[in-house]
């Protein structure tokens, strides 16, 4: 590269290209199109496909329960609030009824809400789509709120709060 002039060579299989511009931005855009180009194209390799082993039934996958058993409002810790008083922390758990599996997966539901707002019950639709499926599924309460003046400590803090409750589990 010499002064504002810009030479670059690429050889690519048995293509050569030479391109020249005074615009280094031309040639990015030019060397993403043409690797794109190549990459995209199809090796001569077989393609090769992991076997599909199913020893579940279809179990996970497919709603095989009708109904859902739910708890509600099982405690599973106390904090400290924003105002320092101690809340206690609760969460519903759904699970398919009648199952006999002994040992089943879980899947944790933390409701969105920027640590400010929102409940466990957002998640009642979401776990009983995969109770349903055979897996047990929880979805918590966690403290809220976020201390003032509005910054990225307090921000910062309330996440931690959350978080702090999530792994209480």
């Amino acid at each position: 590269m010499s002064g504002n002039f810009f030479f670059i060579k690429i050889k690519l299989k048995a293509l050569d290209i030479v391109y020249s511009s005074k615009h280094p931005m031309k040639f990015t855009l030019l060397f993403i199109i043409i690797i794109s180009f190549f990459s995209c194209q199809k090796k001569n390799a077989p393609e090769i496909k992991p076997p599909v082993v199913d020893n579940c039934g279809g179990r996970y996958e497919n709603e095989i329960f009708t109904s859902v058993k739910t708890s509600s409002d099982v405690a599973y810790g106390k904090a400290l609030n924003i105002s320092g008083v101690q809340e206690n922390l609760y969460l519903d758990i759904y699970e398919p009824l009648n199952d006999t599996a002994s040992k089943r997966p879980m899947v944790l539901f933390v409701h969105g809400g920027a640590w400010t707002d929102g409940t466990k019950m957002q998640g009642r639709d979401f776990c009983s789509f995969f109770a349903k499926r055979g897996y047990v599924t929880a979805s918590i309460d966690y403290r809220l709120g976020i201390e003032m003046p509005l910054n990225e400590k307090t921000r910062g803090e309330a996440v931690y709060r959350g978080v702090q409750d999530i792994k209480l589990q």
